[in-house]
C-alpha cells in the first residue's frame, strides 16, 4: 500500500485533535455537574436550617455569615454554572457533529485509497 496522502494524514490528525478537544468538553461539562450538584445541596441545606445566619468557608477557616446573602451568593453562581453549562453542551454537539461527518469522509478516503481509486 502506498504512503497515506497529505491530505488524508492532514484530516486524520484534524479528527484526532477534535477528539481531545471533545475529551475536554466532555470532562468540563462533567465537573461543572457535579459543582451544580454541591451547589443544590447546599442550598438545600441552607433551606431546611432555617437559620439566619450560618458559617461558610473561606479557605481553611469558616466565617459567619448572613444565611440570606449566602443564597443570593449560591444561586448567583448557579445561574452562572447552569449558562456555562449549556455553552458547553452545544459546543459538545458541534463537535460531535464535525467528529462524524470529517470520520465518514475519512472512511470515505479510506476505501478510495484501497481500492486504489485515490
Amino acid at each position: 500500500m502506498d504512503a497515506i496522502p497529505k491530505q488524508l494524514q492532514d484530516k486524520l490528525m484534524q479528527f484526532q485533535e477534535l477528539q481531545n478537544q471533545l475529551q475536554n468538553i466532555a470532562l468540563s461539562s462533567h465537573q461543572m455537574r457535579q459543582q451544580l450538584s454541591e451547589i443544590d445541596n447546599a442550598l438545600e441545606a441552607l433551606n431546611d436550617s432555617g437559620k439566619n445566619r450560618i458559617y461558610e468557608m473561606a479557605g481553611p477557616l469558616f466565617i459567619e455569615s448572613d444565611a440570606t446573602k449566602t443564597k443570593k451568593k449560591l444561586q448567583d453562581s448557579k445561574e452562572l454554572k447552569e449558562t456555562r453549562l449549556k455553552t458547553l453542551e452545544k459546543q459538545e454537539t458541534k463537535l460531535r457533529e464535525k467528529l462524524t461527518d470529517l470520520g465518514k469522509d475519512i472512511q470515505g478516503q479510506m476505501g478510495g485509497l484501497q481500492s486504489g481509486v485515490l
